[in-house]
């Protein structure tokens, strides 16, 4: 669940605020699957998928962080 002061966002708008603009189904890949152990946060509402601007920006920077743990320890 996303905190309520976040303004949501379609998983297309997502996208393409993403360098390379990722197809909107590699976010959803992204919140079910996640990426590194690490998960985009999402909201539901019908059959729209929402996130918003701060939950990529967490998702970004914890699977970085998550990555760079990875790959030092892997050395």
């Amino acid at each position: 669940m996303l905190p309520a002061d976040e303004a949501r966002v379609t998983f297309q708008e997502a996208a393409s605020l993403l360098p390379g603009r990722p197809h909107p189904t590699t976010l959803w890949r992204w919140c079910r699957v996640g990426l590194d152990g690490v998960f985009l946060e999402y909201e539901k509402v019908g059959r729209i998928l929402f996130t918003s601007r701060e939950a990529i920006q967490r998702f970004v920077h914890t699977s970085t962080e998550q990555h760079k743990n990875t790959t030092h320890s892997a050395s």
